[in-house]
């Protein structure tokens, strides 16, 4: 008797370990919900914060969105932009908007249900593409086809912005930017990468070009970072990982390849998730980022093209760019 019950209890633990370990691998994602805005515009670029998501949705303007029940995702506000919003940064409570030919917007959304735009800064002929911030100030690029331009503005007073310094980074737009401390990472329409030294952002410096990223059919769409590896969006070049330790020699160490367009990443340490169209949703493990490993299978919504991505905790929110839809996932 004492034995089968010994053998009863193994059997449960044995169980229970498989259920954890080897169910969750086909379980990692839970589409929870998803809102449609009935829009013209295409949704580019998402980021998320304490339960309210924002949208650059390019002719549309930005749309802002209520996830606290990620289940039932809900718009709670639409602001018109001057142009075209490609891309869109969060801090603290203001948005910073790339609106193409309109430059740089600022948002004041401490009341996310009522945004009011509250100064701009604007280049005449040049294009927006991408921003972030840091500190007092907001890095954003974009240019024109013959141009790819990195400008610089103050914006510790939103309501007027003024712009510190531009930096003539290459002879084609440019249109991805992340920015970590004293070094701005860069990519443009070409798929070709640059580092810029912004340790003082009024006289920023081009450090290094990394011209292997720029291979057939690539563009670059978004960037990101973890410790000293960029991670680069590269339409169908895929994703590239990339060593930063000496910023001045970039090293490739690994290209992720995918059947389709990749548009996106957002780390959520020690994994990045990557957006690639109709392929869906992909996660590794980059613990060692020299060795990427997949961790389960993609999320792949039914006739959706992923163009956009953001982890905020347990949560994945996700756009289907020309379809307009928004799309809330538990992240396991």
């Amino acid at each position: 008797m004492k034995n089968l019950k010994f053998i009863c209890l193994a059997l449960l633990l044995v169980t229970i370990f498989l259920l954890l370990n080897c169910g969750g691998e086909a379980n990692l994602w839970e589409i929870l919900g998803s809102l449609y805005f009935n829009g013209s515009g295409t949704l580019s670029d998402i980021v998320a914060d304490k339960g309210f998501v924002y949208i650059a949705a390019g002719g549309d303007g930005i749309y802002i969105c209520d996830v606290s029940d990620p289940k039932n995702p809900s718009s709670i506000s639409k602001l018109d932009t001057d142009d075209s919003a490609t891309g869109v940064f969060k801090k603290d409570n203001y948005l910073y908007v790339a609106d193409k030919y309109s430059g740089l917007l600022i948002i004041d959304v401490t009341k996310p249900s009522s945004p009011v735009k509250v100064g701009s800064d604007v280049k005449t002929g040049m294009s927006a593409e991408a921003v972030v911030a840091q500190n007092n100030y907001a890095y954003w690029v974009g240019g024109s086809a013959s141009e790819g331009y990195l400008f610089i503005t103050d914006v510790n007073t939103p309501t007027n912005p003024t712009t510190v310094s531009s930096l003539k980074v290459c002879n084609r737009i440019l249109g991805a930017i992340y920015v970590d401390g004293s070094y701005a990472y860069i990519g443009d329409y070409s798929g070709v990468f640059y580092i810029v030294d912004i340790s003082n952002p009024a006289s920023p410096s081009l450090v290094a070009i990394l011209t292997n990223t720029g291979i057939k059919n690539s563009q670059a769409l978004e960037i990101t970072k973890w410790n000293n590896y960029v991670f680069l969006s590269n339409w169908y070049g895929g994703l590239f990982i990339i060593d930063v330790t000496n910023p001045s020699a970039p090293v490739v160490v690994v290209n992720l390849g995918f059947t389709d367009t990749t548009y996106d990443s957002s780390v959520a340490e020690p994994y990045i998730v990557v957006a690639v169209s109709y392929a869906g949703l992909f996660r590794f493990d980059i613990t060692d980022p020299l060795n990427p490993k997949q961790v389960g299978t993609p999320l792949i919504p039914t006739g959706a093209s992923v163009a956009g991505v953001y982890i905020d905790g347990n949560y994945a929110y996700f756009i289907h760019g020309i379809q307009q839809y928004l799309y809330t996932a538990r992240v396991k």
